[in-house]
């Protein structure tokens, strides 16, 4: 048996009253913190994240204090201001300074409020300006030739009877300087002669080139000499094809004392046969000839009238138009 008094009841249950009442409190205060979630970093963005000094770019943030006004800073400097929207974002065109180099650091703030973007400045690259060397023209001096010291002109080549391997070649030209006391000639650059003036300043003209190979062409040039020693310049080159009896149509000789008849009708009938034969050459004998009229030989004919070698030709025919003719009359 055991008695319980009415004054430790109520003792009791105010103990077990206020416990509650104390848990319900502390769960009172712990419901604010609970119910309120933490507010979220501010975040900034740029348009473009490098590029050259003086760049225009947009800075864009969100997450900042709503309906409050900030700036957009690099440094120390003030690129932009902003307002932020109910929402707490907001958006601003600017440019990077363009003294700004290497990494830059865009800033924005909003009171206490900031976040940052990096900007990489790119250096651009050098303009390397192409270098123009000066066109400089040659001086060219012009060839100034003393007074009465003018190269030979029309200087021509012809070429004689052909030898056997070789022929001669009579190169002449036209006086350029009555005070020329010689000339010189060269073949393909190679000194072959000289001829003095021992009397008439027109006369001594010409030079005969003896023994030239056949079968192949020669440029030929003349100078003048003069009592003082100097020389006037090369004359322009007179070009000669030297043929050999190969190159003479047939490449067949035909002896005109192998005919028979008169002088006259045995050349004419040698010279009958190498034409009829497409050229060659008709060959005299080592004797004197008489014709009684001129036989005519034309270029076309491609026919070479040989004596007994040019030292002791006893006729030098000459050319007229584009024929030759042979015997009295010949011109």
């Amino acid at each position: 048996m055991f008695s319980v008094r009415s004054n430790d009841l109520w003792s009791t249950g105010a103990a077990r009253a206020a416990a509650v009442l104390v848990a319900l409190a502390l769960m009172l205060t712990a419901l604010p913190a609970l119910a309120t979630p933490a507010s979220a970093a501010p975040v900034l963005q740029l348009s473009a994240s490098s590029g050259p000094s003086g760049s225009a770019v947009t800075v864009s943030g969100n997450g900042y204090p709503k309906r409050s006004s900030g700036s957009v800073v690099v440094g120390t400097a003030t690129l932009a201001k902003f307002r932020t929207s109910p929402q707490g974002r907001f958006s601003v065109s600017t440019s990077i300074p363009t003294t700004a180099t290497g990494r830059v650091t865009v800033i924005g703030v909003v009171g206490v409020a900031s976040a940052s973007a990096f900007f990489d400045v790119i250096s651009p690259e050098p303009v390397v300006e192409p270098v123009v060397e000066p066109v400089v023209e040659p001086v060219v001096e012009p060839v100034v030739e003393p007074v009465g010291r003018v190269a030979p002109r029309r200087v021509v080549g012809v070429q004689g009877p052909s030898g056997v391997g070789s022929s001669y070649v009579v190169v002449t030209w036209d006086r350029s300087d009555v005070a020329a006391s010689g000339y010189e000639v060269s073949r393909d650059g190679v000194l072959v002669g000289s001829v003095s003036v021992s009397g008439d300043a027109w006369d001594d003209l010409d030079f005969v080139d003896g023994s030239v190979p056949g079968s192949r062409g020669y440029d030929y040039r003349v100078r003048a000499r003069f009592g003082d020693g100097s020389w006037s310049a090369w004359s322009s080159p007179a070009r000669v094809f030297v043929r050999s009896d190969a190159d003479l149509g047939s490449g067949r000789v035909f002896l005109v004392d192998g005919f028979g008849g008169s002088d006259r009708e045995r050349v004419q009938a040698a010279v009958n046969a190498a034409v009829s034969a497409g050229g060659g050459v008709v060959q005299f004998g080592a004797r004197t000839y008489a014709l009684d009229a001129p036989v005519e030989v034309t270029a076309a004919d491609n026919v070479v009238l040989r004596g007994r070698g040019w030292s002791a030709r006893s006729c030098s025919p000459r050319s007229r138009g584009s024929r030759r003719r042979v015997g009295r009359g010949a011109g």
